[in-house]
């Protein structure tokens, strides 16, 4: 990901996928505390303003820390917000959006642009395999090989700050856990990259970020227990 490159670096957001393999139809964003907190209006308006998507339908989700998954289909967003944490689309005009402050924003992408996907993963979800079953719904819905698809794990809290305790720990594989002393910290990248991988993916890129340590970035829950949330949201381009 090149700075050169990022239409909302002067408003503290990244533009992430163009420079790692997705097609220039596909566009990917996560926004970071400098452009304030995403449940908000004002910001939200300014991070949709900053990234040329003005207009374009805006998908949201009830985020239960889940597996669910919800294709769309169309562009009109449903009247209420579907109880899920995952988008998937091969629509071009509609921007699918998740909150994360701490978990992970998952982004899947067809390598062609033919549908892309984004996805809300906690912990939980992860114990649940969100990753694995994001890349099946690919292959349902449209047809795609898991080879086929490209992975960005964006921002998220890190294993340097990440301590869980046994009943969460049991939960995951041990080369996903790291142990010093009496503490169990989780490393979230490294398990979801394992279920990535083991579903077929050749390309997933990690991000090195913290949420938890870069207080001057990143919102982030288990710092702060607060409401601060960045956005993380991508779309198809019309062709």
């Amino acid at each position: 990901m090149s700075a050169a490159v990022d239409p909302l670096a002067g408003l503290g957001s990244r533009l992430l996928l163009q420079g790692i393999g997705s097609p220039a139809r596909v566009k990917g964003f996560v926004t970071c505390r400098a452009l304030g907190n995403m449940k908000d209006e004002a910001p939200r308006r300014a991070a949709f303003q900053s990234a040329k998507l003005v207009g374009c339908p805006e998908f949201y989700l009830r985020q239960v820390h889940g597996t669910g998954i919800v294709s769309v289909e169309g562009t009109v967003p449903p009247a209420a917000p579907p109880e899920a944490d995952g988008w998937i689309t091969a629509v071009p005009g509609p921007v699918l959006c998740v909150f994360v402050a701490d978990c992970m924003p998952l982004f899947l992408w067809e390598k062609s642009g033919k549908a892309v996907g984004i996805f809300h993963v906690g912990w939980r979800g992860l114990a649940a395999g969100m990753p694995r079953k994001a890349v099946a719904a690919f292959g349902e819905s449209y047809g795609v090989r898991p080879g086929d698809l490209t992975a960005y794990v964006g921002p998220h809290i890190g294993k340097c700050c990440y301590r869980v305790g046994p009943e969460t720990a049991a939960q995951f594989r041990p080369e996903s856990l790291i142990r010093r002393d009496d503490a169990v910290s989780l490393d979230l990248g490294k398990e979801a990259a394992h279920q990535l991988r083991e579903s077929g993916l050749g390309q997933i890129v990690l991000a090195g970020d913290c949420t938890a340590c870069e207080t001057d970035r990143f919102f982030s829950y288990r710092r702060e227990k607060a409401g601060g949330r960045m956005l993380a949201f991508i779309t198809l381009d019309p062709e």
